[in-house]
């Protein structure tokens, strides 16, 4: 069995010794922002419509060229749809709804295996320049900060579950 969670470790958000919360409100935050991340995310789609293609090498549209407006429009749909997941994720927590969780954890799973994609896809294509280098040693670091939150929802899922789950008692046998 996965080794689950009991607090979650978030020196941001509290002033006591041992800088931990709960998961079950560590999970609400971890909601929130990411929330807040894909508001943001959604925002810079909309602003390559205008600007055009991004020649920053750290941004996934760093190659497209006549499909940037398709990427642009699907990636407003994905944040739109991560947003709306991670206000799920708040409202099954709050009312302790399993299956509430669901959209924001596939959500989380693919965004976490994209960016490793896209750090693979820089170590092949441009491993002799340091941009790549660097940009990939900051893309695998946000995406171990992601792999942490991803656990400490999924620990919040099993909690509950594990809490849910019914208790048979044989009164006569």
């Amino acid at each position: 069995m996965i080794m689950m969670m009991k607090r979650c470790w978030a020196p941001c958000f509290t002033i006591n010794r041992s800088n931990s919360i709960n998961i079950e409100r560590a999970s609400v935050i971890i909601a929130i922002y990411t929330a807040i991340l894909h508001f943001f995310g959604f925002f810079y789609a909309i602003s390559l419509f205008g600007w055009g293609q991004s020649d920053f090498i750290v941004s996934p549209y760093f190659h497209a060229d006549r499909s940037l407006k398709t990427l642009a429009i699907w990636t407003m749909v994905y944040c739109a749809f991560y947003i709306f997941s991670s206000f799920l994720l708040i409202l099954g927590i709050k009312k302790e709804i399993r299956f509430l969780y669901l959209f924001w954890l596939i959500c989380t799973f693919f965004e976490i295996a994209g960016i490793v994609f896209i750090g693979g896809f820089l170590i092949y294509r441009y491993r002799f320049f340091p941009e790549a280098m660097f940009s990939l040693t900051a893309l695998w670091t946000y995406n171990l900060f992601h792999v942490y939150l991803f656990w400490a929802v999924v620990s919040q899922y099993y909690y509950l579950k594990v809490f849910q789950e019914p208790t048979f008692i044989l009164l006569y046998a």
